[in-house]
């Protein structure tokens, strides 16, 4: 995985050579290498300080995030995160963690805090009207709850659903109605029902598609647009204006970045993510080890592939969800179940645990080796 991160920073900066403004894409692609060396290197070693104290302090951020954007937005009505597809982003990779700690700690203290968490990052999710970020969170909540076999806990929800709606258009048709017109036409249709449910993303994807034909095999160069003439930087600056400025997909953006050579490498590195996310469900399905460490940073990981495929993000280091995404992503590469178990007592959980294969030359203290 490591080397499939440095073979990518090698062919985005192959790719800047030819870019029609070279320094600010080298400078992206430099802010890209930084971020991947981070996750392989300070963030994996501040999880194997203490797997346990990180995942809490994860998961009273998450909470801290989620009461402070309710108070903000639902009291103050501030939209202090500006698009409303950020805050779905945001409560988008919380929702699937807090379910995960409620889960699997009933008893632990600050339950009922941790509940009222939860309930409001649903609520701030679906206030959000972001598709791609609810999107992500029901495919991670479902993921969740089968390798954590709460199967019927889905289907008393989707029961309790059924009936709450069916018993709604009953009791006040008209009103049943009319609201279901108004949810299927902001929701689904962006209420612009005569370009279809993907109508917001069709346009900077037709564009994206017709400036991938210019330059197929390497690209325009990390970070930049194949629209732009050799050396026209002030384009480029102006273009920062622009409403069409983003591909609505970040595989479709690093595709026009880097051609279809440099974005194999890419595909690799998702290719080793969803490979990794199969052994973890697996692992986790088989053993019945509930609180396995890996499974917050599994759940981090679908989202974020999802929700990409909707929005350019993966590959900016200027987006605070993709600083956030990548050292997870490193870190979950540490804690896949090794085909050679390695099994180390850690004396934080009071359970056996498999480590990567790279972690047994060097333990936290405190850790002894069996």
């Amino acid at each position: 995985f490591h080397l499939g991160a440095m073979a990518c920073i090698i062919s985005a900066l192959a790719s800047s050579l030819i870019s029609a403004a070279p320094l600010i894409s080298i400078l992206k692609v430099a802010g890209l290498a930084m971020l991947f060396l981070y996750g392989a290197t300070g963030a994996r070693a501040s999880f194997r300080r203490d797997p346990e104290k990180f995942i809490r302090v994860l998961l009273i951020g998450c909470e801290i995030v989620v009461f402070v954007s309710a108070f903000v937005y639902l009291a103050l009505k501030i939209p202090i995160f500006g698009n409303p597809n950020s805050l779905g982003a945001i409560m988008a990779f919380i929702e699937p963690l807090l379910l995960w700690d409620v889960l699997v700690n009933p008893s632990k203290t600050g339950r009922h805090r941790r509940i009222a968490a939860l309930c409001f990052s649903g609520l701030l999710l679906y206030t959000s009207v972001a598709r791609a970020a609810i999107l992500g969170a029901a495919v991670a909540t479902v993921v969740l709850c089968t390798i954590l076999r709460r199967h019927r806990m889905l289907s008393k929800v989707a029961l309790v659903s059924i009936l709450l709606v069916s018993l709604a258009g009953v009791l006040e048709p008209a009103r049943f109605s009319n609201f279901v017109d108004s949810v299927t036409g902001s929701f689904l249709y962006k209420n612009n029902e005569q370009s279809g449910i993907l109508g917001s993303r069709l346009s900077p994807w037709s564009k994206a598609s017709e400036t991938i034909q210019k330059h197929p095999f390497f690209g325009s160069g990390f970070g930049t647009r194949t629209w732009l003439s050799v050396g026209d930087v002030s384009q480029l600056q102006l273009s920062r204006s622009i409403h069409d400025f983003e591909y609505g997909s970040s595989y479709v953006s690093i595709v026009d970045y880097t051609g279809i050579v440099g974005a194999g490498m890419f595909g690799l590195l998702l290719f080793l993510l969803i490979q990794r996310i199969w052994q973890v469900c697996r692992f986790v399905w088989r053993s019945r080890d509930f609180s396995y460490q890996a499974i917050p940073f599994v759940m981090i990981v679908i989202v974020g592939v999802i929700h990409a495929g909707f929005e350019d993000w993966m590959f900016a280091a200027g987006s605070y969800i993709c600083v956030f995404f990548w050292p997870c992503a490193f870190l979950l590469m540490d804690m896949v179940p090794p085909r050679t178990q390695r099994s180390v007592l850690n004396p934080f959980l009071r359970r056996q645990v498999s480590l990567h294969p790279g972690f047994a030359s060097v333990q936290p203290r405190g850790l002894q080796t069996r």
